[in-house]
């Protein structure tokens, strides 16, 4: 008798535990915030496998939360043979991602047209007049290939922005105080050259008597060029103008030419035959110096008539003369001395005797360790092409191309400053055995981690150069791969062979050169930061991911790993929709045994004509194979066209090609996904996904182009083509760090710090199967239930009519609805989208019934909409309407944007009291529509409208029958067409206490 009463307790807790069960088999869950965070939530079957992702990455003030599970799964499915008990894990976070600036740029400031620039390389032709130095870069896609800057601060950029910012390849410029002469070929047409002018006093373009134009390929029309060629062989390789002289002489080394143009008006005076002239310059007696030949440097008087007198003076001993130039003075000529040589050499104009000489005698060839007294003019692989330039001070500039800078040193041959960046940065490294250690392809960084914002001179230094002894046979693309110190004390890296596609091993010591092992592995091979290698294998439609690990050093210090390999993971190929598995670019395994993988790919075909439809990211235990713990990164749809989407989706749309996705990396529990979106938009993005190992979302960071703005140059946080992002952590602090490269944008390695991963907070709520679960009410009519997804309109479907009935498109004549163009979430509401442009005046229109209705005090619509830059005035209009039971007008509400007058948004004809609405007001924006008591109340985008009756004085409020979008076309205006998207489409009716406005008497504040 004496258990009775634990007995008893045993059968009321079963009861309590009963009902509790039972309560809990409706869905619900609930969580705690003791402060505001980001949340992500999802259910899970035995403990670690997602079935759902309920939400991603929303923001939730402190609180207690109520929420529910319906039980489908991801793609909306009831599950089938469902388990009795699942986990509802809630992450949380206040996770903060902050982009610290570039490394490798020397510009003042960090963002905007003044930091310096580059697509390929750094400044290739620079020369000063008495306030400014002029300087090209080569060829450039989509920014400047010219500028200037004041010589008293060179390290902010001046862009000048006549034609050649665009397919101009720019290698050469000269002045003489009064016009500046560019050097410029078609960057798709090399063979076409010729030479620019522009004036000192205002950077306008000159007119020659003599020009002519040209158009570039993909490019802009010149209307007046001098020095034209169009020929094999006719790439300009040298520039020089005389100051007080008449003559400019334009070298064509490779049809063995000197030209000799009247500078002022244009006219070819000359045309001298000399053995492959390449670099110019002219001495302050207008006397004209020229490297021609193999290593001849030569002094020439000038007739009168432009011909060249026979060589005064000549410079022995050189070896490659690269660049040559004449001193302010004209007492002293320096050459850049390539080949083996790689020094600066000073020579007397007057004896041809050396006087000076900078740089270690074999610079790169001999050590790799950077210094301000050694140069990289070329290297195994090609020649580089360094300038040479002197101010009026008599201090110097000299183009050190293989560390992407211009050395700046003073008349005593002191250094005194550089212009550094580095151009399109695809091979980006981090060792992540010594985090402080970063490569943009040959060259290596040094980090500062205590320095929290990088700047032009703080955070980073350029310590060595590995690149001078690497040979053709080498890409010159990818350069290094996967550096890392291993448990020697030494660092190896992988350089891929281009012609026998495979990776050789390489040592990087502290001093000397580059060591090649002789050590080679197939291209599907990755070194990882345990010295293991990792590897991936196809076999029909089976995948598996294998791990060699590192079993010691041969006696020459070379890396030896096992014959036997760990199986990492193993699946079957999706070849119908795809899935996560695919060949990683990055080490796929974290110190907590999680197998990550990404499937980088928009499309399943090399063709671009099958677009992905399953996920790309996915996680398995160590070992397993083909079970996912999770799997996120559901693909959108290839014709959707709306904004980036959030975590858990991965874009196939918006015209992005089939390599969009890059690296993923994994550290720990933390897993981050790169996107960087080769023609996304038409241009381009770069974007990081965040995620735990349980696979909830923590965060998303970065940028598109779109959101920065096409004409936004070096702004924070974009990149263009970051291709090899890399993740290191910071063991001392808990900080992690992600370095990119950039094509474009910043020409240096971008760094971002990802901080207060201690912030993360894991909720887990144990609940049953929600057999009882009930849809919530609410309190609405969802105009937009039921439609199909991503597809043409149909008449008659869901309650939408449309007029007329068929789909056209026909060049400029288009009348075309079609669905889910700015949605991608087939399990929510869709959007409506309208292409319309039509040179006839008859209105076209789509429709949605409202039903019978006959209202007691008020009504309101909401929803979305975004159009294209084209809104009502020109030509194309579009009218958002709600007619009554007779079809008499309630409500109209428009955009009108006629570009003669500011932005004006109209209800019911009556515009919004704000003279400055910004262009912005035509992305997707939030309306709502109210009438209460036969009063109209209504805002767009958070402008409030003033209060007006209905607009037809003759319609009945309490009757709204149709909700309308009507289009209509001015006669005499041009049909430039109209794109009208609208989406989450509400209908709510009586009672008014139901009514969630966003109505307050200082809604307008601060938009006047």
């Amino acid at each position: 008798m004496k258990n009775q009463p634990i007995k008893k307790l045993i059968f009321l807790l079963l009861i309590c535990l009963n009902a509790i069960a039972a309560i809990a088999q409706d869905g619900k869950f609930s969580f705690t915030l003791p402060s505001s965070a980001r949340t992500s939530a999802g259910v899970f079957k035995d403990d670690s496998i997602l079935i759902k992702t309920l939400w991603s990455d929303e923001q939730y003030s402190t609180g207690n939360y109520i929420k529910y599970w319906d039980g489908t799964d991801d793609y909306g499915n009831i599950i089938k043979s469902p388990s009795a008990f699942y986990k509802v894990k809630v992450l949380s976070n206040n996770v903060k991602y902050t982009w610290q600036g570039t490394i490798g740029n020397s510009s003042t400031y960090q963002t905007g047209n003044s930091k310096h620039r580059g697509y390929n390389e750094c400044i290739k032709g620079i020369a000063f007049g008495s306030t400014y130095g002029y300087f090209c870069t080569g060829y450039s896609e989509g920014s400047s290939s010219i500028g200037k800057f004041n010589i008293n601060t060179p390290n902010i950029s001046i862009p000048l922005y006549p034609k050649a910012s665009i397919t101009g390849d720019v290698n050469y410029v000269a002045t003489d105080g009064i016009k500046v002469y560019w050097g410029i070929s078609d960057a798709f047409s090399s063979n076409n050259t010729f030479i620019l002018g522009t004036k000192v006093l205002d950077d306008s373009e000159v007119s020659f008597a003599n020009g002519s134009s040209y158009t570039l390929i993909y490019g802009n029309t010149y209307e007046n060029v001098i020095s034209k060629a169009s020929q094999i062989n006719s790439e300009i390789t040298g520039l020089a103008v005389q100051k007080t002289g008449n003559y400019l002489f334009v070298a064509r080394a490779g049809l063995n030419q000197l030209q000799v143009i009247n500078k002022t008006t244009g006219f070819l005076m000359q045309t001298l035959i000399y053995s492959t002239p390449k670099s110019l310059s002219v001495d302050s007696d207008d006397n004209l110096w020229m490297a021609s030949g193999v290593n001849d440097v030569k002094k020439y008087s000038v007739n009168v008539n432009g011909t060249l007198a026979s060589p005064t003076t000549s410079l022995l001993g050189l070896s490659d003369p690269l660049a040559i130039q004449v001193s302010n003075n004209g007492t002293e000529i320096s050459v850049a001395d390539g080949a083996a040589i790689q020094q600066l050499k000073f020579f007397s104009t007057n004896t041809g005797t050396v006087t000076n000489v900078l740089g270690i005698p074999g610079g790169y060839f001999t050590d790799v360790n950077v210094n301000n007294n050694k140069f990289y003019f070329n290297d195994a692989r090609r020649t580089l092409l360094p300038c040479i330039a002197f101010q009026t001070d008599g201090s110097f500039w000299i183009g050190d191309p293989g560390n992407s800078r211009v050395q700046h040193y003073g008349s005593d041959k002191v250094f005194i400053d550089r212009i550094m960046f580095l151009g399109s940065t695809y091979s980006t490294w981090a060792d992540r055995n010594n985090i402080k250690r970063i490569w943009n392809g040959y060259q290596e960084y040094l980090i500062d981690y205590s320095t929290q914002m990088l700047t032009g001179s703080a955070g980073w230094s350029l310590v060595k150069n590995w690149g001078a002894i690497v040979t053709g046979k080498y890409d010159d693309f990818q350069k290094f791969k996967f550096q890392t110190t291993l448990s020697n004390g030494k660092t190896y890296s992988f350089i891929r062979n281009k012609n026998d596609g495979i990776y050789e091993i390489v040592e990087l010591p502290a001093n000397g050169v580059l060591r090649f092992t002789g050590v080679v592995v197939p291209y599907s091979k990755i070194l990882c930061s345990d010295g293991s290698l990792q590897d991936y294998k196809e076999s029909g439609t089976s995948a598996t991911y294998l791990r060699y690990p590192l079993s010691g050093f041969d006696a020459s210090n070379n890396p030896v790993w096992s014959g036997t390999p760990e199986v990492l993971a193993a699946g079957i190929l999706n070849t119908s929709i795809g899935s996560p598995l695919g060949f990683p670019n990055n080490q796929i395994f974290s110190t907590t045994n999680k197998i990550a993988l990404y499937n980088y790919g928009s499309f399943l075909d090399v063709a671009e004509t099958n677009p992905m439809k399953g996920y790309h990211l996915g996680l398995m235990a160590r070992g397993t194979s083909n079970v996912f713990l999770f799997q996120t990164e559901k693909s959108t749809h290839r014709n959707y066209q709306g904004n980036y989407p959030k975590e858990g989706w991965f874009d196939v749309g918006n015209g992005v090609n089939s390599y969009s996705g890059g690296n993923l990396n994994i550290v720990d529990r933390n897993i981050i996904t790169s996107y960087h979106g080769e023609f996304w938009k038409g241009s381009q993005t770069n974007k990081y996904n965040h995620y735990y190992d349980n696979g909830l979302a923590i965060g998303q960071f970065g940028t598109t182009r779109p959101e920065v703005g096409f004409g936004n140059h070096a702004a924070p946080m974009m990149a263009g083509n970051a291709l090899s992002p890399i993740l290191v952590k910071d063991d001392s602090t808990g900080n992690m760090y992600l370095y990119h490269g950039d094509e474009s944008d910043h020409s240096g390695i971008h760094r971002w710090k990802i901080s207060g991963l201690n912030s993360i907070v894991e909720q887990i709520t144990t609940i049953q199967y929600p057999y009882n679960y009930k849809e919530q009410t609410i309190n609405y009519t969802d105009l937009m239930e039921g439609l199909p997804f991503d597809t043409l309109l149909s008449n008659n479907t869901k309650g939408w009519t449309r007029y007329p009935t068929l789909n056209s498109e026909t060049g400029r004549n288009n009348w075309v609805v079609k669905t889910s163009i700015t949605k991608y979430d087939r399990n929510k509401t869709t959007d409506l989208y309208v292409n319309f442009s039509q040179a006839d005046t008859a209105k076209y229109n789509l429709s949605r019934d409202l039903g019978n209705n006959n209202i007691i005090r008020s009504w309101k619509i909401s929803g979305n909409v975004a159009l294209n830059y084209m809104a009502n005035g020109l030509g194309n209009n579009a009218y958002m309407e709600v007619l009554d039971a007779n079809n008499k007008v309630l409500t109209t509400v428009y955009i009108l944007n006629d570009y003669s007058n500011p932005i004006r948004l109209f209800c019911n004809d009556v515009a919004v009291p704000v003279s400055d609405i910004p262009v912005s007001i035509l992305n997707e924006n939030t309306f709502e529509i109210i009438v209460d008591s036969g009063i109209v109340r209504a805002s767009y985008g958070g402008y409030v409208f003033p209060l007006t009756g209905i607009f037809d004085k003759a319609g009945n409020w309490r009757t709204p029958k149709t909700f309308r979008i009507t289009f209509t076309t001015k006669p005499g205006y041009p049909n430039f067409g109209i794109n009208y998207d609208v989406s989450d489409l509400k209908f709510y009716k009586d009672p008014l206490v139901t009514l969630q406005t966003n109505f307050s008497p200082t809604a307008n504040a601060g938009n006047d």
